[in-house]
């Protein structure tokens, strides 16, 4: 009751399973002097039942431990203490009550929080790096991703987490599934990036199809004795015509949360046949 009439304060011990308090300093002086604290100094604040303060806290509480204000045991310990004092909020009852592991908590809610804090879920936490911030780079992140990679977690066989499996994907990426996003906005009310609807869909796929229209009526119209100097240009109108025929084909409604790009290989590729397919045209009878 102390700390909730904010008298004294928590302060967190570095390798120690145990806490220390300190009183605050404005109060100091009527202690000291064996006066009674005025009423208004020691109000007990109400905090309101948030879902976005129970994600600041365990990334408060992250912070922590990866600045070594608290070691890994206390981490694990104060976070699962967290779980429990917080399962009245409906996603962390889910996982609670589908017995996910500590690690398996720690990576669907760190993945939340980075899709929160970009705006977006859009494949914005590495794999690696979040089991890292949770074991410390031990053997235990291999063992886990391993796991993760075989469909072998909760968080694959709940529909919780995917991984990029886009043919030219970032190595191990990861975000927020369909239902993990419908979870945090029915029953929590966060929201995160547009919501997909096949209007949207329609209407880009009709720009796309004008698109390549307009780029094909305009390739024919080119002499034939001038494709040389339009080379430069042709290489990257291929360029742009490659990149919308993969958002064409993978839902393009999705580059609106989505970064969609053309990684340096598949990119060459596309400038070397191009480059080579003109000029032969262009030497031809």
């Amino acid at each position: 009751i102390l700390i909730d009439k904010k008298i004294v304060e928590k302060k967190y011990q570095n390798k120690f399973a145990f806490d220390s308090f300190l009183v605050k300093r404005h109060l100091s002086e009527f202690i000291i002097s064996n006066q009674p604290i005025p009423q208004e100094l020691i109000k007990i604040n109400s905090e309101e039942d948030n879902f976005m303060e129970f994600l600041g806290k365990l990334d408060n509480l992250s912070d922590k431990k990866d600045d070594k204000e608290i070691d890994a045991d206390f981490f694990y310990y104060k976070f699962r203490e967290l779980i429990q004092k917080n399962k009245k909020f409906k996603v962390v009852n889910y996982v609670h009550e589908n017995g996910l592991k500590l690690i398996e908590c720690f990576v669907f809610f760190d993945v939340i929080i980075d899709a929160i804090a970009k705006g977006e879920n859009n494949f914005n936490s590495g794999l690696q790096s979040t089991v890292d911030d949770f074991t410390n780079k031990t053997r235990d992140t291999f063992e886990f991703i391993a796991d993760f990679l075989g469909n072998k977690t909760k968080l694959n066989t709940l529909d919780l987490i995917e991984k990029d499996k886009s043919e030219f994907a970032s190595k191990h990426r990861i975000q927020l599934t369909k239902k993990a996003l419908q979870m945090l906005e029915e029953w929590e009310g966060v929201k995160i990036g547009f919501k997909e609807n096949k209007n949207v869909s329609s209407l880009l796929i009709y720009q796309i199809e004008r698109a390549e229209t307009f780029y094909k009526s305009a390739y024919e119209k080119i002499p034939k004795e001038d494709i040389n100097l339009q080379i430069p240009g042709l290489l990257m109108g291929k360029i742009y015509e490659t990149l919308l025929f993969e958002i064409k084909r993978d839902r393009p409604e999705q580059t609106l949360n989505h970064k969609v790009i053309l990684p340096p290989f598949r990119k060459m590729l596309v400038i070397f046949t191009c480059f080579f397919k003109n000029k032969f045209y262009a030497l031809s009878n």
